[in-house]
């Protein structure tokens, strides 16, 4: 088959919206609602909604540019529209964020099977990667599948998951030790400071649309579906956090909580699953672990794709190939694996830290946002968009500025992206520079004729 043949628009409302939604929840479902909790108490709800309505802008953005300009490249395809010269440092930012994600999730996994099952165990970072990049090759292997199947099995994880959190958010908020004074809701005093810390923890939960961008080539009919699987997916997202929050703080209001990322195995067993409460949340663990894994192994090896169709990688690794029968991007899935185990051997080796691997991947984000709303700004006229777009600068801003003198990371993806993509138009400025250089101060100083 040959290597430029286009990737098929062959997902519907439901396959997209799962994959939405597993990008979008991630592994936060596991562990952020009772970190969050634990770390600023009953101000914790506050934090989840103030971050939803911060969001929205950028849904919308979102939602407007899928539907305008559908296509592998994503993020990278919006700016393109309007900065054709940052295009591919966005898209090598977008692949960067997508691997060191990718890493993320498995060892979050790997981290949290380890807390259930065996709790006074430490295991060590070699260890940890070496169950990670096991967990990656199975994800590997089910993208061969096909992208039916693939798509199947999102379905067939994500609506069981769904159904099964909001059974238990229902079951934790009506139970009988659960708090039923409006305190539980109302705190006593508001500490901005410690709502501040919880949006910063918060606001990454309902982030991963810069991930699902990337997969609105392969949707049906995206003018119209795009926009509704973004608002729906969102407003999801935002019950299911905002939902278990409420269940921990009606659950845990005035008691003491061991540890906040084990709130989970704490709502499971406060429903009286007893002795099969650590086989319950282990399941959901790698279910969510694995549809997660699904979602980013698609959507960074689209952005492969896109760089080897427009010509931004090298040629010799063809990574626009699709195979035959399957119409699946091989060489883009394999150089995608590759760039993950690099994160998880820098996990490994102790030269990356867990929170290092998180800081990197969400100043990521946030940088793309910012390059998506810039291009939002410009591409767009009317007065309502530049006012979306505009609060979505200042909200994008404020947080990519908590990351300090850190970006510089993630500027160096864009640099090289930039660099290669202009690789042409550069050397030939560079040849004209010498020109310059040759008639301007060489033929003056030494009487060149």
């Amino acid at each position: 088959m040959s290597g430029n043949q286009a990737l098929q628009a062959n997902v519907g409302f439901l396959g997209a919206l799962v994959f939405a939604v597993s990008l979008v929840l991630g592994s936060g479902i596991l562990v952020l609602p009772g970190v969050i909790y634990h770390s600023i108490g009953e101000l914790a709800i506050f934090t989840w909604l103030a971050d939803a309505l911060l969001m929205v802008p950028l849904v919308i953005i979102f939602a407007s540019f899928g539907s305008k300009y559908p296509g592998s490249g994503g993020v990278a395809g919006f700016i393109e529209q309007a900065f054709p010269y940052l295009s591919g440092g966005s898209a090598y930012l977008l692949l960067g964020q997508c691997s060191i994600c990718f890493a993320i999730v498995a060892i979050t996994g790997i981290l949290y099977s380890f807390a259930l099952l065996l709790p006074n165990f430490h295991a060590s970072h070699m260890l940890v990667a070496g169950l990670s990049l096991a967990l990656i090759f199975i994800v590997f292997f089910i993208s061969f599948l096909g992208n039916h199947r693939v798509i199947w099995l999102q379905k067939l994880i994500i609506i069981p998951l769904l159904l099964f959190l909001l059974v238990l958010i229902f079951l934790s908020i009506n139970h009988p030790d659960a708090a039923t004074s409006s305190i539980a809701y109302w705190p006593k005093h508001f500490d901005m400071g410690l709502i501040t810390q919880g949006m910063i923890l918060a606001f990454f939960a309902f982030g991963g649309w810069e991930s699902f961008a990337s997969m609105t080539g392969e949707i049906k009919r995206p003018a119209r579906t795009v926009p509704f699987v973004i608002f729906v997916g969102f407003l999801l997202t935002v019950g299911l956090y905002v939902g278990l929050s409420i269940a921990v703080q009606k659950i845990f209001f005035e008691k003491s909580m061991m540890m906040g990322s084990s709130f989970l195995l704490d709502l499971v067993q406060v429903n009286h699953l007893g002795q099969f409460s650590v086989t319950v949340c282990f399941f959901i663990v790698f279910i969510v672990v694995i549809a997660n894994l699904n979602g980013v192994i698609w959507s960074g090896s689209r952005t492969l794709v896109t760089l080897g169709q427009k010509g931004w990688a090298p040629e010799f690794l063809d990574l626009a190939k699709l195979t035959h029968k399957k119409v699946l991007p091989l060489h883009a899935l394999l150089i995608f694996l590759a760039l993950s185990s690099i994160s998880l051997l820098l996990y490994a080796l102790n030269i990356l830290s867990f929170a290092t691997l998180i800081c990197l991947a969400s100043q990521s984000s946030m940088l793309l946002y910012i390059f998506c709303v810039l291009a939002y700004l410009r591409l767009e006229r009317s007065l309502i968009a530049k006012l979306v777009g505009g609060l979505a600068l200042i909200i994008c801003v404020a947080f990519t500025a908590q990351f300090g003198r850190s970006l510089w990371i993630s500027f160096l993806y864009v640099t090289v992206g930039v660099v290669y993509q202009n690789r042409v138009l550069l050397l030939m400025k560079f040849t004209d520079y010498k020109e310059y250089l040759f008639d301007f101060f060489i033929k003056r100083y030494f009487s060149i004729k």
